[in-house]
């Protein structure tokens, strides 16, 4: 049973999923209880994610984190989109969200103020904007998943660690 006060809920989760896996292994490697055979799944279409030649070096643990982190940040960027769909500002939110990261270095925002109507230096305002308050909403959506506020920046600083050791590893 998940309890706050003994832990996040990510880790109870990750336990729970390798106590699963583990009790899978020991019942498929079990020979009473068909050790050893094949199975065929009658909805193939669906097993390619998980087929283990198709995966990667990620171990179990590696692939939940990850996965959580990029839930994560897929619903903070729904948060921020939702925020400039109801200020009427899609076309900023659609122009801006692909420099979001700031992993291509600073882009040409004269050009991209151009296409927008906007002046270059509207577009660094704007920008700069964003970027704050798509990291205000991370540390909220971090401060729904813990039980104390200390420890957001340490979940914050775990989520760069799983992001960054997966764009290392691509």
């Amino acid at each position: 049973m998940a309890d706050r006060e003994r832990g996040r809920f990510r880790t109870f989760l990750l336990s729970s999923f390798c106590n699963f896996l583990a009790a899978q292994y020991r019942d498929a490697t079990t020979l009473k209880r068909g050790g050893g055979q094949t199975f065929v799944s009658l909805d193939g279409e669906n097993d390619v994610a998980y087929s283990p030649h198709l995966t990667d070096a990620l171990t179990p643990e590696l692939h939940y984190e990850l996965s959580w982190a990029l839930a994560l940040l897929e619903r903070v960027m729904a948060r921020l989109r939702e925020e400039y769909v109801r200020a009427g500002r899609l076309p900023l939110f659609e122009a801006l969200q692909p420099h979001l990261s700031g992993g291509s270095g600073r882009p040409g925002y004269l050009r991209l103020g151009a296409e927008i109507g906007m002046s270059e230096g509207a577009i660094t305002v704007a920008m700069h904007r964003m970027r704050r308050r798509y990291g205000e909403l991370l540390r909220d959506e971090i401060a729904a998943t813990v039980a104390t506020p200390e420890e957001v920046e340490d979940e914050l600083r775990h989520l760069m660690k799983v992001i960054s050791g997966a764009a290392a590893r691509s």
